[in-house]
């Protein structure tokens, strides 16, 4: 079956532009089953991550009203973007940039099957049927959007893209149901200079914090060790870690944490969540009712053992009970300086840099202290670190 489509005139041209196409099969509607993500990793230059912590600054809230619609924006964590998302092109006053919108949401907005059109008549449905939106965001940002192309899916960009995912509420009046979207965006260095320049009238205002700087490290795994196994360790050991990439955290003067995952490289590290404060240390693993029976009562009156054998059997429950004790290994990436101010403005998207240069070796902690250097690798599919060096006392 066929169906006659007439498309809207482009936004600012006149009717005489309008264009007609044919949309076969309008009826059927293919989406593709979900596929596991793929992991774009690359490395961000100083400007792009300057740019990005300019984007993911911590800011007011971003509300405002279009007609009778209420709309809130977020910027969340980043996250794969499934199949059932297509890809507008589009253009910032004139500077290229890309965003993500659930098919759903594409058909809702334009009435029909948009996936089915070329790629260049579903962008023109698309920006007919959010002309009242993007007129308003024009008028009140001072800049321009142009949607170019609607593909079916992410093609691949220049390392150069800054990306952001943005957390879109809205109500309208009338229906008063509140809907929520998330959108990725993925935005050419100077689209991303151009958006965190609109975001800059809901910037927090800046505290003088002179120039007050925190240490920073980022840590990762708490893979549970005994210090009867720790004592055996020696060079060339692989400890595996008992952690995935969203494990990671970073650490501030040992009193914050935010969850981080890898960003291109083993020095640079994207915040996911907020900071927090760091919680206590886990306490001993031992409850009264243990530690009574390590411990046994010596007044006890049906105790006739002689008292050196209790005192031997007591000697040998004690070192027992301290090489069971189990303790927390991490492993630590480096550190970095970071400012106050900068650490204020930081949120989810946050890119930070570490002062380390490639191929230094990752220190192992034990409980927040150092006790050696390693190599993260890889065994059997998970990961380890490969002990180069141990810092240990004379004579343990």
């Amino acid at each position: 079956m066929t169906k006659d489509i007439r498309l809207p005139a482009r936004r600012g041209t006149g009717a005489g532009n309008v264009a007609a196409a044919r949309i076969e099969g309008i009826q059927k509607v293919f989406v593709e089953a979900p596929q596991p993500a793929t992991l774009f990793m690359r490395r961000l230059d100083r400007d792009q991550a300057a740019i990005q912590n300019l984007l993911c600054r911590r800011r007011y809230s971003i509300r405002f009203r279009i007609g009778e619609t209420s709309i809130h924006v977020a910027i969340r964590r980043s996250q794969a973007a499934s199949s059932a998302y297509g890809w507008i092109e589009a253009e910032l006053s004139g500077h290229s940039f890309r965003f993500g919108l659930p098919w759903t949401a594409t058909r809702r907005i334009t009435g029909v099957a948009a996936e089915a059109a070329t790629p260049e008549d579903a962008a023109l449905l698309l920006e007919d049927g959010l002309t009242t939106v993007l007129d308003e965001l024009e008028r009140q940002s001072g800049h321009t959007i142009t949607f170019r192309r609607l593909l079916p899916a992410r093609e691949p960009e220049p390392e150069t893209r800054v990306d952001i995912w943005f957390g879109i509420e809205y109500s309208n009046r009338a229906e008063k149901a509140l809907q929520r979207v998330q959108v990725p965006v993925e935005l050419s260095p100077a689209a991303a200079g151009t958006l965190a320049e609109i975001l800059g009238q809901w910037q927090r205002p800046q505290q003088d914090d002179g120039v007050l700087s925190l240490r920073a490290g980022i840590e990762m795994g708490a893979t549970p060790l005994t210090l009867a196994e720790l004592a055996s360790l020696d060079p060339g050991d692989a400890v595996i870690i008992d952690a995935a990439d969203s494990a990671a955290r970073i650490v501030v003067e040992n009193q914050l944490f935010a969850a981080v995952t890898p960003s291109g490289s083993p020095d640079q590290w994207k915040m996911t969540s907020a900071l927090q404060p760091l919680p206590p240390a886990r306490s001993l693993p031992f409850t009264p009712h243990e530690i009574e029976k390590v411990m046994p009562n010596q007044d006890t009156p049906d105790d006739n053992a002689p008292k050196v054998q209790v005192e031997r059997t007591e000697d040998r429950s004690s070192i027992g009970a301290l090489d069971d004790l189990e303790l927390s290994l991490s492993v630590r990436f480096g550190e970095t300086l970071v400012t106050l101010q900068d650490l204020r403005n930081a949120g989810p998207g946050t890119i930070f840099t570490l002062d380390r240069p490639d191929g230094t070796l990752v220190e192992m902690m034990v409980n927040g202290k150092v006790i050696g250097t390693g190599d993260l690798i890889s065994v059997a599919g998970q990961r380890a670190v490969e002990i180069r060096s141990l810092f240990r006392e004379s004579g343990s």
